[in-house]
């Protein structure tokens, strides 16, 4: 029979019509992974990372396991980052640098040097990566303002977007101080022995906690710098349920979240960098209201979608 089921998916009550043997992943592992019945391991499950399927007896053993799977990507990443500047790669480098944040964020009060020694380090390495991304984001941003411009203004709209997008390849030198970050901490990957799956079961309870949180207050405050910490928070979620290969509607809304309102803090760093890059004037103006116009749609969608609206 059909039933009616509340849990607490990612920091709030969503209701779900589904049956009991059908329910996603995350909603047969909510007991144990947030309600903390497990004696310290997780449930028995497969854990699923790109094509590669690791069984999960839930002890410590896979831990390990875990642990040298991330340490073979960040040597990929460093590989790639260093022999390429392109935006896609710069993009996946990125992505994968907040997976290390996560699990840091996560294990990091089980072993605080650990926490201490490497956060800031590879939020560094992130950040270095990121007018390189913003270059070939942004331009992208400001053609789909561009039709519904006046047609006055579109051309020279095109030139600054082409102008911007020559930014959008990574600097050699940046590239190269990533890839050695990478390559340091992909040791830090294979050397360290300092937790289990009890650890880690500690902090994702700690991030769903703080990303409830947060997102409390970006409701009630509604700046997009709230908005944009909520929005770190909710990655840092999702980033630790794929490692523990925890998946289902929970772990897809996350990311649905999570992407509108990164989305919006686009449109909101659009509206920031045209004032710091092109004279002021008309054309400036609109892309400014327009930037103000798109974030606010795309928080209001977001909104609603964490309130269970759509």
């Amino acid at each position: 029979m059909d039933k009616e089921i509340d849990f607490f998916k990612f920091g709030f009550l969503v209701k779900s019509g589904v049956r009991g043997s059908e329910m996603p992943t995350i909603t047969r592992s909510w007991n144990c992974l947030y309600k903390g019945r497990t004696g310290g391991k997780l449930p028995e499950r497969s854990m699923r990372r790109n094509t590669e399927t690791v069984a999960a007896d839930g002890g410590s053993g896979d831990f390990p396991a875990l642990l040298g799977r991330m340490g073979r990507e960040t040597r990929e990443f460093a590989a790639g980052i260093a022999g390429s500047g392109e935006a896609e790669v710069v993009h996946r480098t990125r992505v994968h640098a907040k997976r290390m944040r996560a699990f840091l964020r996560a294990v990091g009060r089980g072993d605080p040097g650990l926490f201490g020694q490497w956060h800031e380090r590879v939020r560094l390495a992130a950040r270095r990566l990121g007018s390189a991304r913003e270059a070939a984001v942004l331009p992208e941003l400001m053609m789909e303002a561009v039709r519904e411009a006046p047609a006055g203004w579109r051309e020279g709209f095109r030139g600054w977007a082409d102008g911007w997008r020559c930014e959008a390849e990574a600097p050699e030198e940046e590239r190269r101080e990533v890839a050695a970050e990478f390559e340091r901490w992909a040791e830090v990957w294979g050397d360290w022995r300092g937790g289990d799956w009890s650890l880690f079961e500690g902090g994702l309870r700690r991030v769903v906690k703080k990303q409830e949180k947060l997102r409390r207050r970006a409701f009630a405050d509604d700046s997009m710098e709230c908005w944009h910490r909520w929005r770190r928070w909710l990655k840092y979620h999702g980033y630790l349920c794929e490692m523990a290969g925890i998946e289902g509607r929970a772990h897809r809304r996350i990311r649905a979240l999570a992407k509108k309102v990164g989305e919006a803090h686009d449109a909101h760093g659009l509206g920031v960098r045209v004032v710091e890059r092109f004279p002021a004037g008309p054309p400036r103006a609109f892309l400014e209201r327009w930037s103000e116009r798109r974030m606010r749609d795309l928080l209001a969608a977001a909104r609603s979608l964490a309130e269970g609206k759509c």
